[in-house]
């Protein structure tokens, strides 16, 4: 039922999936419909393995985000700051600290963006 994408979509990322849908620089109206249309029909068709991180980043992510997501893992594993700058980067440290909650310590966010507003 999509109460139940809903929920599974909401207990990984913390928000509904429209919220990390933005408008970005230059992006009309019909852009942001378009990016939402999207987001659900990949959400409805992958809701069954959304509750494992790796598998929203194989099946979601895209090559940029997946490769950051590995480079936050092997930095936290080797005990480096991490410097999170912006939105994109932002998308990958969500989904390595959902795959490794630890992750999160080594963390340093340096950017605050108008992108989303809760």
């Amino acid at each position: 039922s999509s109460l139940l994408v809903r929920r599974r979509v909401r207990s990984l990322f913390g928000h509904g999936c429209y919220f990390f849908v933005v408008k970005g620089n230059g992006v009309d109206d019909e852009t942001i419909r378009l990016k939402k249309d999207i987001v659900r029909q990949c959400i409805l068709k992958h809701h069954l393995t959304l509750a494992d991180p790796s598998e929203v980043l194989r099946l979601l992510c895209v090559f940029e985000i997946a490769h950051m997501v590995g480079d936050m893992l092997a930095i936290a594993k080797a005990e480096k700051v991490i410097i999170v700058d912006g939105f994109i980067s932002s998308a990958a440290a969500l989904i390595a600290c959902n795959l490794a909650p630890n992750a999160r310590d080594y963390m340093l966010f340096s950017h605050c963006s108008n992108g989303i507003r809760p």
